[in-house]
């Protein structure tokens, strides 16, 4: 699938972004607003937003993830399943696994039972062995940090890096402000 919001070169790697949108819910209400206003209006190319959020938030590059959780929140798109594909990719693992928990924590009904199920899941990784494969390293990696960020949010593990903390606090009261002004 092709985004209006990426380009994409020959090997279908992203060589750049129509809308810069990585800070965009971390940014006071004030300078938010000219970020808010480049989504929608790129958002006029786009036949269907829905599958746009669901590509971004499902590629590998978490700056396309971020993008397609922001069309999630501004144009209060199908929760149930931008939901599906953010508790995917929480489980395999992203850059920003702090704000795709966040954004389950906002918007999952069924929040405390999902992050209960995934952790059980996740948990069950064990530590790779000395031989172990750079896809199973990395996959415990992601575990570890899925584990980290769900316990986090469910108000188990008070450990985490305060930047860290601060981001994930920023990003989703920012996305709360955008939830609440949004008419759903």
């Amino acid at each position: 699938m092709e985004s209006v919001f990426i380009e994409l070169d020959s090997a279908n790697d992203i060589k750049g972004y129509k809308v810069f949108s990585i800070g965009l819910l971390a940014l006071k209400e004030e300078e938010r607003e000219g970020l808010l206003n480049q989504v929608r209006e790129v958002s006029k190319e786009s036949n269907d937003l829905q599958s746009e959020a669901e590509y971004l938030i499902g590629h590998g590059d978490w700056r396309a993830q971020i993008i397609g959780l922001t069309l999630g929140i501004v144009f209060n798109l199908n929760q149930n399943v931008i939901l599906d594909f953010v508790w995917k990719r929480i489980k395999s693992g992203s850059w920003i696994t702090p704000q795709l928990v966040g954004y389950a924590k906002l918007l999952d009904n069924d929040f405390s039972y999902n992050a209960e199920s995934l952790l059980s899941n996740l948990q069950s990784i064990g530590y790779p062995s000395e031989k172990a494969s750079l896809d199973e390293m990395s996959q415990y990696s992601s575990a570890k940090k899925g584990i980290a960020w769900l316990n986090f949010a469910l108000g188990k593990n008070d450990s985490m890096d305060e930047d860290q903390i601060g981001i994930f606090h920023t990003w989703t009261d920012n996305a709360s402000e955008i939830i609440n002004s949004t008419v759903r």
